[in-house]
């Protein structure tokens, strides 16, 4: 796995601003063993996107500020997600001097992004232990880290690391379901304007992408999976051809509308594969009892992943 991205320190919150909820996980390491510290969720204020993109800092910050009182976030330190069109993670087979690795990535983010590479974040790491000669990269506006870092600030925190989804939601699922490189699997994780898609290939990031949904899938989640189902059977070919030479073997869904088992039911027969919602927190301890065990249990894989980026603290202990 990856090294983590936040040092050797005992817990790291991960937060996922979306446009329905705000959700915060923090694991903490005790004795050894990975534990569910606290876990969060707040409604996200109304007006504070403007074309799909997040642009009122001040107004979220407050909602932070309140989630991390109302929740006892104590913790300073937080990694952040970021979304939308023309956020990716994806793996490349790139060989050459690291120039010449960086200048490919470019070129392949300014193509599929469509901005210049100063308007962009971008980043690189080699998975040849997964992909042979590959190496994962990522891109997202400068824009959208910028903001996420000074909202971040305005609430009193720390913006240590700040991700594509793609990349957290296969933290989540490669801490708890531990693939090896001979394994691929497609994420499915539906928000409430987007659904993001990822495929991996053991822990790697293969490729990802997005389908949009609804604004307010929330009012009809029935309708949000009628829509993923058509999405799969739209996409699943391309979709499996960024898995080879392995093939996809299990599909995980996670967000509200995988909630209750009905698009667990919906997908399976649909591919003939086995289809499950994501546990993201499968391998990691729950205090029963415990507000962060409530929450979990009541909002399960949405928090999948602000859990990927609290988990990326602890990927060296998998």
């Amino acid at each position: 796995m990856p090294a983590g991205l936040f040092g050797n320190q005992s817990e790291r919150v991960g937060l996922d601003i979306g446009s329905a909820m705000v959700k915060a996980v923090a694991v903490e390491r005790r004795k050894g063993e990975l534990t569910l510290a606290k876990a969060a969720v707040a409604a996200t204020p109304v007006g504070v996107l403007t074309d799909g993109e997040f642009t009122d800092g001040i107004t979220v910050s407050k909602t932070l500020r309140a989630l991390w009182k109302d929740y006892g976030i104590s913790t300073k330190r937080v990694g952040a997600a970021v979304s939308g069109a023309n956020v990716y993670c994806r793996a490349e087979l790139i060989s050459g001097s690291d120039d010449e690795i960086a200048e490919a990535v470019r070129r392949s983010a300014e193509r599929i992004t469509q901005l210049q590479a100063d308007e962009l974040a971008l980043g690189r790491q080699p998975i040849r232990d997964m992909v042979e000669g590959a190496v994962l990269w990522t891109a997202c506006p400068i824009r959208q880290v910028e903001w996420m870092c000074e909202t971040l600030s305005l609430s009193g925190r720390n913006a240590v690391a700040v991700e594509p989804q793609a990349c957290a939601l296969a933290n989540a699922y490669s801490y708890n379901y531990q693939p090896t490189r001979n394994d691929a699997a497609l994420l499915l994780h539906a928000g409430a304007r987007r659904l993001s898609v990822v495929v991996t290939r053991g822990w790697a990031v293969a490729w990802s992408g997005h389908i949009a949904l609804s604004n307010s899938w929330g009012a009809d989640p029935a309708a949000a999976r009628k829509k993923i189902s058509e999405a799969v059977e739209q996409h699943w070919s391309e979709w499996s051809e960024y898995a080879r030479p392995i093939g996809l073997e299990r599909v995980f869904v996670s967000g509200g509308p995988a909630r209750g088992g009905e698009l667990v039911q919906a997908l399976g027969p649909q591919i003939g594969l086995q289809v499950e919602e994501l546990d993201p927190f499968k391998r990691i301890r729950l205090m029963k009892g415990s507000t962060a065990h409530k929450v979990a249990e009541e909002h399960g894989s949405t928090l999948a992943v602000a859990a990927g980026l609290s988990l990326a603290a602890f990927e060296d202990d998998a």
